[in-house]
């Protein structure tokens, strides 16, 4: 039986497995945007001791390709090659997700810096109280950069809510 692994990252990926009764791990390169095959007649137990050994680390099913909102670096198929469509697509979900994780990790870090400023106030003596603070994050590109997105560019304003004074959230503009 045939399966094949496609690559849904921007870098090339080392795929390593064990099959069982086998003492040796096995590698194969996958390129960027890419397939391999798998090396060897391989039987179903083979098959899916390799599928158990990377589903953990998020690969899945060629078939799920369009219906999660997770990181999956790697897809497989058994029997037949996985088409460059759904190679594709895998590639756009993953950076969807990659870029809503940024979106994230950047109102999350609004929200710590608010926090801070608000205690260093605090301590330092200062009369009144932080109640709102804007912070704007642009992206500055070096001619290098091989995305078709645009540049971030995105402002996150921290409110104030309630009397302990700590931030309760944010909202972008």
């Amino acid at each position: 039986m045939d399966l094949y692994i496609c690559n849904g990252t921007r870098q090339h990926f080392t795929f390593m497995y064990r099959l069982p009764e086998v003492d040796q791990v096995r590698q194969q390169t996958i390129r960027v945007g890419g397939q391999i095959k798998l090396s060897g007649d391989l039987n179903r137990v083979q098959i899916d001791e390799v599928i158990k050994q990377h589903k953990k680390y998020g690969m899945i099913p060629v078939s799920e390709i369009d219906s999660g909102r997770t990181l999956a670096p790697l897809a497989y198929q058994e029997g037949r090659a996985i088409t460059p469509d759904k190679i594709a697509r895998l590639m756009r979900r993953n950076e969807g997700v990659k870029l809503e994780m940024g979106r994230k990790n950047r109102e999350d870090a609004a929200i710590v810096m608010t926090a801070g400023l608000g205690n260093n106030l605090r301590e330092s003596g200062v009369p009144g109280d932080l109640q709102e603070v804007e912070v704007e994050v642009t992206e500055v590109r070096d001619g290098r950069s091989n995305t078709d997105n645009p540049p971030i560019e995105e402002r996150t304003i921290v409110q104030r809510e309630g009397t302990d004074g700590k931030p309760k959230g944010s909202r972008k503009r």
